[in-house]
């Protein structure tokens, strides 16, 4: 346990997200202007992202072919990198003027200080921007501009195993006694409820945002920048401590080994029937039901409390997909055209098992993306595409840290978990 706690001590988080860009109606040629023009130079843009599910990665491919295909001089080169080192990677190779032409943030923060560091192009006159949702382009909004669109909605869900629950003749919950309930039932059968991939901190995070930001964010959309200027306290929180403790007793339902496994075990467990349950992002399902295409899986929004209409689901992206204000951003505008247009959109969404903010795609969605569109259509989504639902830099890093040691402990100390958050804020500011 000490050895695990050590190496969590040590994480930084770093976040960075899943996001994207949108065509014209008539498809992405009709961005190129006339067929009779000369032919640009021969150009060759970095496009750098973290998709981790092949699907997903073999998706990306598509779209630089795409790409080529359709604008000949246009060459792309595609860079894969983790996860969790991708800002940090990212910040990097701007700084060795070697930025990507394409690359993605989710971090509201962290889009506002590349905006401000002139880092992002600007798409606000880009002849695709009406072909997006407003909850695509929304989120990147910043001044009077786009810097920002995102490719698919992201939010945290939890999703289940629908064979495990008939068996054990359980119905969604909707209650936190019925939520507990289910949990109760499961251990006893001696099915893991939820599986966990604590080990990989954006998991974790993710995870715990399924309670959080719904409950400290929908009336306080400010809620994490005021904890960092040091406006407002974690221990006077009523709100931050309910939902603390309530994270906390769910953990106890998780596999015994769940700070020690990522998140691809996490997902392994509830494909193969040995747990119950997982809470995640839209990528879980494609990292589901890869290891076990048969698997049947639903989704719901996590109960809070004894209303119903508590149960509140966070559904949007609060970054997305940037051409970097460089040399190449032109040609990189034509990738992002093609990367929404409705084709390779289209594939997106039944590739990556998601829901993508491009208008007018048709066909039929799998069931837990359904289950995800039927709360949202009962009006118990929240809308987190604008919202700063996180802390940045060292803020983050002491967030996390301070986390991983309350979920771990053996008694939910949540008075001194608060305690310690104000003072390791103190000490940032």
């Amino acid at each position: 346990m000490k050895k695990i706690l050590a190496v969590f001590l040590a994480v930084l988080l770093l976040t960075a997200a899943l996001a994207g860009c949108g065509a014209p109606a008539s498809g992405p040629a009709a961005a190129s202007g006339s067929q009779d023009a000369a032919e640009p130079a021969p150009v060759t843009i970095k496009w750098m992202h973290h998709f981790a599910e092949e699907a997903r990665i073999a998706w990306a491919q598509d779209v630089a072919a795409k790409t080529h295909e359709l604008y000949p001089w246009i060459t792309v080169e595609i860079e894969v990198q983790p996860y969790d080192q991708y800002v940090a990677l990212l910040k990097t190779k701007i700084q060795s003027d070697d930025a990507p032409d394409l690359y993605n943030l989710q971090a509201r923060a962290l889009l506002e200080e590349f905006v401000a560091a002139d880092y992002c192009a600007d798409l606000s006159d880009e002849p695709w921007l009406d072909t997006i949702v407003a909850a695509g382009v929304d989120a990147g909004r910043v001044n009077d501009g786009v810097y920002s669109i995102v490719q698919d909605m992201g939010g945290s869900f939890v999703f289940y195993n629908k064979a495990i629950f008939e068996q054990n003749g359980l119905k969604v919950p909707t209650t936190y006694s019925e939520w507990i309930h289910v949990l109760e039932t499961l251990k006893d059968a001696g099915v893991t409820p939820l599986a966990a991939g604590y080990q990989e901190v954006w998991a974790l995070l993710v995870d715990t945002y399924a309670d959080s930001v719904p409950a400290l964010f929908e009336n306080d959309p400010d809620w994490a920048v005021n904890k960092m200027k040091g406006e407002s306290s974690f221990a006077d929180d009523e709100v931050f401590a309910q939902s603390m403790q309530r994270i906390y007793e769910r953990t106890r339902y998780t596999q015994a080994d769940a700070f020690g496994s990522d998140w691809n075990k996490a997902c392994e467990l509830v494909a193969t029937g040995d747990a119950a349950m997982v809470i995640g992002g839209l990528f879980a399902l494609d990292a589901i039901q890869s290891k076990n295409p048969e698997v049947q899986l639903g989704a719901f929004a996590l109960p809070a409390s004894e209303n119903p209409a508590d149960s509140r689901m966070p559904l949007g992206n609060p970054g997305g997909f940037i051409v970097y204000n460089g040399p190449r951003q032109e040609a990189a505008k034509l990738l992002l055209s093609v990367m929404l247009s409705k084709e390779m959109a289209g594939k997106y969404q039944t590739l990556a098992r998601t829901l993508s903010t491009v208008k007018g795609i048709e066909g039929e969605v799998e069931p837990a993306l359904q289950d995800i569109l039927d709360v949202e259509a009962d009006g118990r989504a929240l809308s987190t595409s604008a919202l700063a639902a996180s802390f940045t830099g060292e803020y983050q890093k002491a967030y996390c840290t301070e986390l991983v040691r309350f979920l771990m402990a053996d008694q939910a100390d949540v008075e001194g978990f608060a305690k310690t958050l104000d003072s390791e804020f103190a000490k940032i500011a």
